[in-house]
């Protein structure tokens, strides 16, 4: 699926066209096939939120000005910075994996 395809789906459909492409792209193989997210889904968040920082500066460099999208954009990568920490503080003082 294409990215005009995805736009033109409710967010709810987007994610699930999205999950599907993913488990057939990468779930071949692994913790894939059972099903297991592979890697941190914090970390992978916060790399997709920069991803999509860049994507609206090129957006604006191409005449289309989103300065909403990119504070709120912003915000949530502090958001996901802040969750980090507080992760990675219950780990230092529990002895836990995860919370």
């Amino acid at each position: 699926m294409n990215e005009h395809e995805l736009m033109a789906l409710s967010v709810k459909d987007a994610k699930a066209a999205k999950w599907r492409e993913g488990r057939l792209k990468y779930g071949e193989a692994g913790d894939h096939a059972a099903g297991k997210f592979v890697g941190d889904p914090v970390e992978h968040l916060y790399s997709e939120l920069i991803d999509a920082l860049n994507y609206a500066d090129e957006a604006k460099r191409q005449g289309v000005e989103m300065p909403s999208v990119v504070i709120i954009l912003e915000m949530l990568c502090r958001e996901v910075k802040i969750v980090d920490i507080e992760r990675r503080i219950v780990r230092m003082t529990t002895g836990r994996g995860d919370s």
